[in-house]
């Protein structure tokens, strides 16, 4: 039961956790500058990715928590 809802939210939790960081200017200079080595690991990448991933995700894992919140154990 506590599974689906875990895997629903953790991509939503990532792209909060980026945006914060981000929101601090001297964290956000250091992540750009090791970014610039990686293509993809940009912060609008990243974020595109994990929205991605949480458009797949979060009705899934929204599905199977309430599945396991239905059944009777």
């Amino acid at each position: 039961m506590a599974i689906g809802p875990l895997f629903a939210w953790l991509r939503p939790a990532m792209i909060v956790g980026n945006l914060s960081v981000a929101s601090i200017p001297l964290a956000r200079t250091a992540l750009d500058e090791e970014a610039q080595s990686v293509p993809g690991a940009d912060l609008t990448s990243a974020n595109r990715g994990f929205k991605r991933a949480a458009m797949a995700l979060l009705p899934s894992g929204l599905g199977l928590g309430l599945i396991g919140a239905w059944i009777p154990w």
